[in-house]
């Protein structure tokens, strides 16, 4: 690792680890943190973060962990740790979701279990804080898109279940966007929810689902589908469209969770028409229900990027 460093960035590297050694965590993450502006790694990221861990700054640990997500999760001890800074930093809903990650049946129900036991002890000394978010939550749609998505944010400090009651009341909730109703779908499937849930869709029209039957939107056949067919005609003509039209098969397959595969009934019809309007062309490869749906998830993410 330190073999080609220059002299300068050596010389931060061996303090760090030499404050590591002396658990002088406070002096060990200025140092890491002054190397990791010059050495932006996933090495000198763990060390600063494990410096901060143990200097109690969870929050900011946090932060810079996110920087390197995909390294956390490829590794047990890895994921344990990110998911104990989520959980210091009462992230709970994203603490559930990773722990459901983690292969190891023993170890996920021990972290499931560690989750719950945090919920526990935050209620004792944050009941009345937990209200407020709770009530924001619940009340999604009487505020703008700006203010839904910062109390949406908010909102994966709740606990678990005081999470997935509000989703469930608002994915009824006429009034909410259906960006967010989509993004609540999609997070309760990823928090092991399994019941059975009614919902108003992009149609508006309200519709119920086994949640523990349908994959998550990029696990799901279409989407999978569409993604073979975009890397057949762009990935090597133009790789930077290719992943710009992933990117927004991505956006919106998302949008059709959990009705994706009623949807996406012509992959290749789909695909060639993100490509024709990304050239801006006319497509009319799809069928007239393929293309009615296709043209209100476009309409419903320009809404989101305008």
């Amino acid at each position: 690792m330190t073999e080609n460093l220059p002299d300068q960035l050596k010389s931060l590297w061996d303090q760090g680890l030499a404050a590591n050694r002396q658990e002088d965590w406070s002096k060990a993450a200025l140092i890491w943190s002054e190397l990791y502006e010059s050495l932006n790694t996933f090495e000198v990221n763990y060390r600063l973060v494990m410096a901060l861990f143990m200097n109690e700054q969870y929050r900011l640990a946090f932060d810079i962990a996110t920087e390197y997500l995909d390294d956390y999760l490829t590794d047990s001890d890895l994921q344990k740790l990110f998911i104990s800074l989520a959980v210091k930093n009462q992230e709970f809903v994203y603490a559930q979701q990773l722990a459901l990650l983690v292969t190891d049946e023993n170890q996920r129900q021990k972290l499931v279990s560690d989750i719950r036991l945090a919920e526990d002890e935050a209620q004792q000394t944050m009941g009345t804080t937990f209200q407020t978010v709770a009530r924001h939550f619940y009340h999604l749609s009487d505020y703008d898109l700006i203010s839904q998505e910062q109390r949406y944010q908010e909102a994966y400090q709740l606990p678990v279940k005081l999470f997935q009651a509000g989703a469930r009341y608002l994915l009824l909730d006429p009034f909410c966007s259906p960006v967010m109703r989509a993004s609540l779908l999609v997070d309760l499937k990823k928090l092991g929810f399994e019941e059975t849930v009614s919902y108003y869709w992009i149609d508006d029209e309200k519709y119920e689902i086994d949640l523990g039957q349908v994959d998550l939107p990029l696990d799901s056949q279409p989407y999978q589908a569409v993604k073979a067919e975009l890397h057949d005609q762009m990935a090597n003509q133009d790789p930077i469209a290719f992943q710009t039209l992933l990117e927004q098969v991505r956006l919106e397959v998302s949008m059709l969770f959990p009705k994706i595969t009623g949807s996406i009934t012509d992959s290749k019809a789909w695909a060639q028409a993100d490509i024709q309007r990304y050239q801006q062309l006319q497509s009319r490869l799809e069928s007239a229900s393929q293309a009615q749906i296709h043209q209100k998830v476009n309409q419903l993410l320009d809404q989101l990027s305008s």
